[in-house]
């Protein structure tokens, strides 16, 4: 069995809590494991995040992909792409969205500390799609 959870979001901070809430809301009713949730959640939070940081699309998509054993997550955005070479090392300072500095990139490092297997793709025909595929646990439940 396959479990499926879309959702297609403008490019808005303001609506990544929301995007936090929905997944974990969904991994909830699912059963999965606190940890795995959190786990989940945290990466989902940052892949969504860059979308919206760096997509420099009107919306971006994520989706989540529950079978027994793993979740796949995926971001896509419809932005110009980036090259995973050019990143900047996590901890140096950068432009922000509003156009001040800020310190960053440990988004992805903290992604695939996190998940068994991540990837990131061109998709086309614009933007960047991240795949990041984690193993499930299941919470015990008692029988009532």
């Amino acid at each position: 069995m396959v479990l499926r959870l879309s959702l297609h979001l403008p490019e808005d901070f303001a609506l990544l809590s929301l995007v936090r809430r929905q997944c974990r809301s969904f991994l909830e009713a699912l059963h999965i494991a606190e940890q795995d949730i959190s786990d989940i959640e945290t990466v989902v939070g940052e892949l969504a995040c860059n979308a919206v940081r760096h997509g420099a699309s009107p919306e971006y998509r994520v989706e989540l992909e529950c079978r027994v054993d793993r979740v796949v997550v995926r971001v896509v955005d419809e932005g110009p792409g980036f090259c995973l070479g050019e990143i900047l090392p996590a901890g140096t300072p950068r432009t922000d969205h509003d156009g001040g500095e800020r310190v960053g990139g440990w988004g992805i490092p903290l992604v695939r500390s996190l998940a068994d297997q991540v990837e990131f793709a061109p998709n086309h025909p614009r933007g960047t799609a991240a795949r990041a595929e984690m193993r499930l646990r299941h919470a015990v439940t008692t029988p009532r």
